[in-house]
């Protein structure tokens, strides 16, 4: 039992230190102005044989530079460039209009979302999944259950403030990834608001810090560990010039039903 739980808490660090590393190279105006710059600076000292980018941005700055080196590299995630460039990831449209629906089919009419960055791909296909949702169900979409934020847990808690100006007019919320999600709890928690009774909430991606909330949080797991195995695996094939069968994976993900929905 004690080796068990030593190796995934080893498991858990690595992951969180190459999520650290992987958010720092990432490029987006949310996080730095010049993100780009750094990316490079870092590239060049590293002298990588290849790159694995997350978080793909529309058009993308960190694809012209690593293709004018002739660097092997893999998104995970999909970029939406009209390159024939190696990525995988998860069909973030489709999952998040599963989130959706089941809270419809649940019995809710008010649903609001969180979203994260829609300058990021992923933020703004989880968005088009709640209103593709909204729109096969014959719900109305409602300007104001649409609040934007952030891929992060604080700046969820701040949006959640605005969900609960209007939590009269809300049964349910989408949020686009866990960590938010453990935000807009937070904040319904301090409003002294019932989970799931008043307002149900539902994530994004799976993490296991979601088991242990009160309530457990109800989300669609992100196959991370699959992804990443698989990125690898398109990074040698292009290191090692072998042709894999595609340059795309695209990965499903699964509800995970819990408490909080």
């Amino acid at each position: 039992q004690k080796t068990s739980i030593t190796k995934e808490f080893k498991a858990f660090f690595t992951l969180v230190t190459v999520r650290i590393v992987f958010a720092i190279l990432k490029n987006g105006e949310s996080l730095y102005k010049n993100d780009i710059e750094l990316f490079k600076k870092i590239f060049k000292n590293i002298k990588a044989d290849g790159v694995i980018l997350t978080e793909p941005n529309f058009n993308d700055p960190r694809v012209k530079f690593l293709k004018n080196t002739n660097t092997p590299f893999v998104f995970n995630g999909n970029p939406m460039i009209n390159e024939d460039i190696y990525w995988i990831d998860t069909d973030n449209r489709l999952a998040a209009y599963q989130a959706v629906e089941y809270l419809i089919k649940k019995g809710h009419r008010k649903i609001a979302t969180i979203t994260g960055s829609l300058e990021l791909v992923a933020g703004k296909y989880r968005l088009m999944g709640y209103l593709d949702a909204l729109n096969d169900y014959d719900l109305e979409v409602e300007d104001q259950l649409i609040i934007n934020s952030d891929f992060t847990e604080e700046g969820a808690y701040f949006s959640a403030r605005e969900l609960i100006k209007i939590k009269d007019e809300v049964s349910a919320v989408f949020v686009a990834n866990d960590l938010m999600a453990l935000g807009v709890i937070k904040a319904l928690k301090e409003a002294e608001i019932s989970i799931p009774e008043e307002i149900a909430v539902i994530g994004y991606d799976g993490i296991k810090l979601g088991e242990f909330i009160e309530p457990a949080l109800t989300t669609i797991k992100n196959p991370s560990i699959e992804k990443g195995k698989k990125a690898m695996e398109l990074l040698i094939s292009q290191i090692n010039k072998t042709d894999l069968n595609s340059r795309h994976i695209l990965l499903p993900a699964d509800l995970i039903i819990r408490e909080s929905a």
